[in-house]
C-alpha cells in the first residue's frame, strides 16, 4: 500500500531492518519482458558436409553462382523471429563464457547483465539490438526478415549505437576519431565527414562474417516471403543520398578484416545459438575457405588466379578436310621477357587429347563426312599462372566425286545376257564396289567388283533397267547409274484362225434366206 513516507512500508517499524521484506518475483525470461525460446533445430548434430553438400559437391563457373547456391541453402528452414524475440536470441549467442548471467557488447567489449536489455527509458547502463547491417539500409520495417536476422544483431551500449548510427563500414582509423565508453576508449573509430565507422580490431573480423551473411542471404529471390531486397556490399562508402538503398561497404575493407580477424569459439558457439533459434547459418563461419571463393576475386586475391597475357591467336577462316592447316599462337605475351609454355588439346565430346606443346600448332584436318567444328584449348603458362583460351576452326567437307565409266553391251533382247564393265579413275587404296538395280523389270544379276553380268527379264514392251554402281572410300560413298535396254519380240508360231470372219458372213446370208423362204410359205 502508499505510505506517508513514500518508502513503500506497510507501518510503522516494517522498514528499519526487525522485519525481512519478502524475495523480488523471479525473472522467468532470459532477460527482462523476454520470452524463453523453443528450439528449431540441434547444432549437436550439426554436419557441415550434409548441410553444405550442394556446395561441395557443385561446380560454379563464377563467384555469383556459388553465392546463389550458398544462399539457397541458408534460406532453407530458416524461421523468422519477432523483434521480441531477437532479444532472448542474444542472451543466448552472445553470452559471456566466463558469466553465463551477461552478454557481452559488440563495440566496447563490455560484459553487461542480460537483464539490463533496453526495453525503453534512458539506456545508460543498459545493452540494446544492434543492427551491424544497418537496418536503414534496405529493410527499416521490423515485418522484413533482415529486420530481425540475428546473424547480423549484436548487443551493444545504445550510445555507441548512436555514434555508430548507419555509418558503412572502412578504414578510418587515420582521419577519425576514436569513441570513448564511460571516458574511456574503445578501439572503434568514427569519421563524420566520410560517415565512416571502423570497428575495435577484436570484432573486425566478426562484423565482416555478419555483413557478408547478409549480403548472401539476400539475393533477392525470396522477397515475396522475405520482403527484401538484394543486399549489396559495395567497395566504396555509400553517400547520403544512398542511406536508403540495400548497399553497404566498404567490401574489400572487410575482405581484410575477415583475414585480420580470424574466427574463434566466441563466434562458432554464437552460429550454433543462433542455428538453434533461427534454424540457419553463417556458412563464413562454418566454411571459412568460402569467404575467398565468393568475394577473393574482387578484391585482389582470386582464389583460382589466371595469367593475363596480351595479344591474339591466328586461326583460318576455315580449312578443307585433308588439307594441312596452322593455328599460330606466337603473337601472345606475359610481358617483356616472361618464358611461356604451351599446351594444345583438342576437345571431343568430353575427352581432351593433347596434340601440340609450342605456339604454333600444325595439324592435318581430317575427312569428314559434313562440314564439322573443331575445339580446342590452349593452356598457356608461365610456370606459376596459367590460362585458357578456346579456338574452334570450321572444317569443309568435300563430297566424294570418282570418274566412272561403263563398257559392255547396253541393249539386249529379253532372255539375253550382258556384262557391264565399270572403269574407276584414281580410284585410292581400300575403294570398295556394289552393285543394285534401281528401276525396271527383277532381272536376274550377278556382281563382282566392277563388273556387272545381267540376264535381262521377258518383257511386255521395250523397257529400260537401270543399275547402280556405289563406290565406298573412307566411309563416304559416291554412286553412278547406267541403263540396259531390254527389247520385246513377239512370240513365233502364231497365227490368225482362218474361219475369223466366214462364220459370221454365213450365218448374215443365211438369216435373210430363211426369212423369205417363211414369207412364200
Amino acid at each position: 500500500m502508499d505510505t506517508a513516507d513514500g518508502l513503500g512500508c506497510a507501518g510503522e517499524g516494517i522498514c528499519d531492518g526487525s522485519v525481512t521484506p519478502p524475495a523480488p518475483e523471479p525473472e522467468t525470461g532470459p532477460c527482462t519482458g523476454c520470452e524463453t525460446l523453443t528450439p528449431v533445430a540441434d547444432p549437436t548434430t550439426f554436419n557441415a558436409e550434409i548441410y553444405y553438400s550442394d556446395v561441395l559437391s557443385g561446380e560454379f563457373n563464377t563467384a555469383d553462382e556459388l553465392k546463389n547456391a550458398l544462399s539457397t541453402i541458408i534460406a532453407k528452414n530458416h524461421k523468422q523471429l519477432t523483434y521480441k524475440q531477437v532479444w532472448s536470441t542474444l542472451t543466448y549467442a552472445d553470452q559471456d563464457p566466463t558469466n553465463d548471467k551477461n552478454v557481452i557488447e559488440i563495440y566496447t567489449g563490455n560484459s553487461i547483465s542480460k537483464y539490463d536489455n533496453l526495453g525503453g527509458g534512458s539506456g545508460v547502463g543498459k545493452w540494446n539490438r544492434e543492427h551491424v547491417w544497418a537496418k536503414s539500409h534496405g529493410f527499416p520495417s521490423e515485418s522484413q526478415w533482415g529486420y530481425t536476422d540475428a546473424h547480423h544483431l549484436r548487443p551493444s551500449d545504445p550510445g555507441i549505437n548512436s555514434a555508430r548510427s548507419n555509418n558503412d563500414f572502412g578504414a578510418c582509423k587515420d582521419t577519425g576519431e576514436e569513441v570513448l565508453f564511460n571516458g574511456v576508449a574503445t578501439g572503434n573509430y568514427l569519421d563524420k565527414t566520410t560517415d565512416c565507422w571502423e570497428p575495435r580490431d577484436e570484432v573486425k573480423g566478426d562484423v565482416a562474417r555478419m555483413i557478408m551473411y547478409m549480403d548472401t542471404r539476400y539475393q533477392g529471390t525470396d522477397t515475396a516471403t522475405t520482403q527484401m531486397p538484394d543486399l549489396v556490399v559495395v567497395d566504396r562508402l555509400t553517400t547520403a543520398a544512398e542511406d536508403s538503398d540495400p548497399l553497404i561497404g566498404t567490401l574489400c575493407t572487410l575482405y581484410a578484416w575477415n583475414q585480420l580477424d580470424t574466427i574463434d569459439t566466441y563466434e562458432q558457439n554464437r552460429n550454433n545459438q543462433i542455428y538453434k533459434y533461427q534454424g540457419n547459418r553463417n556458412p563464413f563461419i562454418d566454411r571459412p575457405e568460402l569467404v575467398k571463393e565468393v568475394y577473393g576475386a574482387v578484391c585482389g586475391d582470386d582464389p583460382n588466379p589466371v595469367l593475363a597475357v596480351e595479344g591474339d591467336i591466328v586461326t583460318p577462316d576455315s580449312v578443307t578436310e585433308g588439307a594441312a592447316y596452322t593455328i599460330d599462337a606466337s603473337a601472345i605475351s606475359a610481358g617483356e621477357g616472361v618464358a611461356l609454355t604451351y599446351k594444345w588439346e583438342q576437345i571431343v565430346a568430353e575427352e581432351k587429347t593433347l596434340v601440340g606443346d609450342q605456339a604454333i600448332l600444325s595439324l592435318t584436318a581430317p575427312k569428314i563426312k559434313a562440314d564439322e567444328t573443331l575445339h580446342f584449348t590452349l593452356t598457356i603458362s608461365n610456370g606459376t599462372l596459367e590460362t585458357t583460351q578456346a579456338v574452334s576452326l570450321n572444317v569443309i567437307n568435300v563430297p566424294l566425286t570418282l570418274n566412272v565409266e561403263f563398257t559392255g553391251t547396253t541393249k539386249v533382247t529379253e532372255g539375253d545376257k550382258t556384262s557391264i564393265t565399270a572403269t574407276v579413275t584414281d580410284a585410292p587404296t581400300g575403294t570398295s564396289y556394289s552393285w543394285k538395280q534401281v528401276f525396271g523389270d527383277s532381272a536376274v544379276f550377278t556382281a563382282s567388283g566392277l563388273t556387272l553380268d545381267v540376264t535381262a527379264p521377258s518383257v511386255n514392251i521395250d523397257q529400260a533397267l537401270v543399275f547402280e554402281l556405289t563406290v565406298t572410300v573412307d566411309e563416304e560413298s559416291f554412286s553412278k547409274p547406267v541403263s540396259i535396254e531390254v527389247i520385246n519380240t513377239e512370240d513365233t508360231g502364231w497365227t490368225q484362225p482362218d474361219g475369223a470372219g466366214s462364220l459370221g458372213g454365213f450365218m448374215a446370208l443365211l438369216l435373210p434366206l430363211m426369212w423369205l423362204r417363211r414369207r412364200q410359205s
